[in-house]
Parts: structure tokens; C-alpha cells; sequence
């Protein structure tokens, strides 16, 4: 995982992974109660297969609204609170495990945000 962690560039990965969670949001919206987006449901289950802080600070910066904050996250949507620095190492980390399933699903390229 390291090797690809090191190929990747952080910014294009994260404005990936931000255009990606709002497309998920919107077709949420979309769908309302109707469950029946497999784009849904394929985002859902690859967020539920992260480990505990990385999985929690993906659902409540991403999956929720997407108006909520960086800082709102690890200020007051987790317990303990985290360091802005600490915040940021498990959303890394979750985002450079997310790249991969996204990748295998088609959802994005990988090629275009390596460095």
C-alpha cells in the first residue's frame, strides 16, 4: 500500500474523492428512501469495509451533508476529538484504500492522479 501511497498526488486525489462523494450525495438525494442505486450501495460497502476512525471520518465528512467541515469532523463529530494533523493522516489513509476499490469498480482512474 505504500508504493501506491507514494505514487499518488494528495490534491488530485482528494478533488477525486470530493467530486465522488458528491455525486453519492446527490444520487442519495435522488433516490430518497428508494435504495435502489447500485452507485450507492457499492460507495456504501466500500466505506464499511475501512477500519474504525478512517470508515467514521469518511461517513461524517462525505456521506452525510456536504456542507459539513474538515474542522466540524475532527473538532466535534468524533470522540475523542483529533488533531487537525491526526485527521488528516486516517483520511489519507482511508482515501488511498477507497482509490483502489474505486479503481477496481470503475468509479475512477488511477492513472490520472498519480504524480
Amino acid at each position: 500500500m505504500s508504493v501506491l501511497n507514494d505514487n499518488l498526488d494528495t490534491k488530485k486525489t482528494l478533488a477525486v474523492m470530493n467530486r465522488l462523494f458528491q455525486s453519492y450525495l446527490t444520487q442519495k438525494y435522488i433516490d430518497q428512501g428508494n435504495h435502489s442505486s447500485s452507485f450507492c450501495a457499492e460507495i456504501e460497502k466500500a466505506v464499511d469495509g475501512l477500519d474504525g476512525p478512517e470508515k467514521q471520518i469518511i461517513q461524517e465528512r462525505y456521506m452525510k451533508s456536504a456542507y459539513v467541515k474538515d474542522y466540524q469532523v475532527f473538532n466535534f463529530s468524533l470522540d475523542p476529538p483529533l488533531s487537525s494533523d491526526t485527521y488528516k493522516k486516517y483520511r489519507r489513509r482511508a482515501f488511498f484504500k477507497l482509490v483502489v476499490v474505486f479503481n477496481r469498480l470503475g468509479y475512477l482512474d488511477i492513472e490520472k492522479i498519480r504524480k
